[in-house]
């Protein structure tokens, strides 16, 4: 009995530790793709490997482990699963990450597998500690019997004496039983209790990086945030004051530069000291290499820089110090950027609170 406790308890291990390390490469590599440079296209379809590995894996990964059983196959695709993470560093190319990750998923038909048998352990389990309790029914009511049962005076001192060691005997079987039982209970309830666990905090993470794929796309997630918050995590007020959506980084892009143009123009003003300052005026022409100087131009120069970075708090930064007539022209940009900055922090922090769990 405590072998089968024991088999059961390395494999949701292995499981939970698997599920832990799939986890956090999904989230590494989207930050990996962005610090790279990858166009969100093709950060999308590198993502999309994902699922092109779990449909591959559903339908081979059943037969192998008909063919060589779910210990062997689960072994194999392990060693696969952690080559193709240790891959993802050595190849840094779109289109390589694309059938690594495919592989990495093929490991998930295991894994179900896994979680089934872990299952049918479980219910072995409780049908034994069923049968365990009725035999200590049936022992408490033979010992009631016993004790209610009259001696008569003619039964010899040496059956009397043998009476009382049975009674003692069944006494102490009773009592060691109902330890094992309850152990037995406790131990079903933890495992329970941790698959429960395991299981909402693998789905708040896939809700969590739904959102931050929304917000990246500049949609609303109303229906991944339904899903975190039905997982119990408690969930950052940035995430939902902005469940429509907030501005995505192209967005923001594309917005900055006739925004930049009026400030500059009300920076500069109606008059203009030369024919050039007039022309530079009316024209709206400002500078679109970053330089030094602190006047508005040079300024936001840096600013427009320093947001196709991505580098959005530098930005705000350097909009900060603009004249308070060319930081009006900005506020509805400003407004939105911030909106944006602070939901994505929050979304990020969430993730890895998950992640350090």
């Amino acid at each position: 009995m405590l072998q089968a406790i024991a088999g059961v308890w390395a494999l949701l291990l292995g499981v939970g530790l698997i599920m832990l390390g799939n986890g956090l490469q999904g989230s590494l590599l989207g930050v990996r793709a962005s610090m790279e440079g990858f166009h969100t296209s093709i950060t999308g379809l590198v993502m999309s490997g994902y699922f092109l590995g779990l449909l591959v894996g559903s339908i081979a990964v059943p037969k192998m482990v008909a063919r060589v059983g779910h210990v062997r196959c689960f072994g194999a695709l392990a060693s696969l699963a952690s080559t193709s993470i240790l891959a993802h560093a050595a190849f840094c190319v779109p289109f390589a990450y694309l059938p690594i990750r495919a592989r990495l998923e093929t490991l998930d038909p295991t894994l179900e597998t896994a979680a089934s048998d872990n299952a049918a352990a479980i219910a072995d389990l409780t049908t034994r500690v069923e049968d365990l309790s009725a035999q200590i029914a049936a022992l408490s009511d033979r010992m009631t019997e016993l004790e209610k049962a009259p001696l008569a005076d003619a039964v010899p001192e040496s059956v009397r004496q043998a009476y009382e060691e049975e009674l003692a005997r069944l006494q102490d079987s009773m009592r060691a039983q109902r330890a094992e039982v309850e152990a037995l209970v406790e131990n079903a309830q933890q495992m329970r209790a941790a698959a429960s666990a395991e299981a909402a905090e693998t789905q708040a993470r896939a809700a969590l990086t739904q959102i931050l794929s929304a917000m990246d796309n500049g949609q609303g997630f109303v229906g991944p945030l339904s899903d975190l918050r039905a997982t119990g995590v408690k969930i950052p007020a940035p995430l939902i004051e902005n469940v429509e959506g907030v501005a995505s980084l192209a967005d923001l892009r594309a917005d900055f530069p006739p925004a930049a143009r009026n400030a500059l123009a009300v920076s500069r003003g109606v008059g203009n000291d030369s024919v050039g300052g007039f022309f530079r005026t009316q024209l709206g022409i400002r500078s679109l290499e970053p330089k030094d100087g602190d006047d508005p131009d040079a300024i936001l120069s840096r600013a427009e820089a320093a947001i196709e970075a991505g580098d959005l708090p530098a930005a705000l930064e350097e909009i900060g110090t603009l004249p308070p007539e060319a930081q009006a022209e900005l506020a509805t940009w400003v407004a939105q950027a911030e909106t944006r900055l602070t939901t994505v922090e929050a979304a990020h922090g969430l993730m890895a609170e998950l992640n350090s769990n």
